[in-house]
């Protein structure tokens, strides 16, 4: 009984795979994990197309979160919830890993551009290539996002399950050799038309400690919605604490938290408005 259960809910998620993805990216998906199952397959990149997208997209394996953050962004579609967005003209994409968050924004919202952050020199180089046919709509950065713009030491196989998806950073010490320009928000929202982000999403892998820990107040009214991924209870206090000041409708979509029509409130708005004391000679 337990195998009939079993060959049932494998033939479910086939099926659901084909109506998302298109038949022949899920079979081109299924055939591969078929032949690596027999030993008959040392592929090491993948090129598969989406029902959705224009362009193929690289997708390393056998052993990288490639798949698992494919099948996370484009079966079962953890940022369809935000389409309801209306038409959003900027979105910065913190921790872009190889760039499929960033490709299902650039579909689902035509006219929109793509700022898209990736402090891990792999993840990037694969980023690049996923991202390079939409290049006349993205500004693609090799940086980490931290709390003030700074160096940081890139930091692999300490956090989650260690693989490619949960690459971390800290400050840069004296000798550190893996390491990379962190840029601060005020900088990222510097470079949106206007000055205006109108959906921020983050998965920094805990570096929402930093970002969020450090005068938030400087970039968030320029912020209109965020999407982000919250790594524990002292992530998701510090957000809370950081949006304190401001309106805004919030709900929770798997590991997602999103906060829609952030607003601040008339403390705030009088905070900001007031001129910041002269500097005495």
């Amino acid at each position: 009984m337990k195998s009939w259960r079993a060959l049932f809910r494998s033939v479910a998620c086939e099926l659901l795979r084909s109506r998302r993805i298109g038949l022949f990216c899920a079979g081109r998906l299924t055939l591969y994990r078929i032949s690596r199952g027999l030993r008959l397959d040392r592929t090491r990149l993948l090129r598969l197309r989406p029902r959705g997208c224009r362009y193929p997209l690289a997708v390393r394996v056998p052993d990288s979160s490639d798949v698992e953050l494919f099948l996370s962004v484009f079966v079962w579609q953890e940022y369809r919830v935000l389409c309801d967005i209306p038409e959003p003209k900027v979105i910065v994409d913190c921790g872009a890993n190889v760039g499929y968050s960033s490709i299902y924004f650039l579909n689902a919202f035509p006219k929109a551009r793509v700022i898209a952050i990736e402090p891990d020199p792999e993840n990037f180089r694969i980023c690049n290539q996923n991202l390079a046919p939409y290049s006349s709509r993205v500004q693609l950065l090799r940086a980490a996002v931290w709390g003030r713009s700074t160096r940081v030491a890139i930091q692999r196989g300490c956090f989650r399950d260690g693989r490619e998806w949960a690459t971390q950073v800290r400050e840069a010490n004296a000798g550190d050799r893996d390491t990379v320009d962190a840029v601060d928000m005020s900088s990222l929202v510097g470079l949106a038309p206007g000055g205006v982000v109108d959906l921020l999403k983050i998965d920094i892998e805990r570096s929402e400690l930093e970002l969020f820990g450090c005068d938030p107040h400087r970039w968030l009214p320029s912020i209109r919605n965020i999407a982000i991924e919250l790594h524990d209870e002292h992530c998701e206090r510090v957000f809370s604490q950081a949006l304190q000041g401001y309106s805004y409708d919030k709900s929770l979509s798997g590991e997602l938290t999103i906060c829609r029509n952030i607003r601040p409130k008339a403390s705030v708005e009088a905070t900001l408005a007031r001129p910041e004391p002269e500097a005495q000679a």
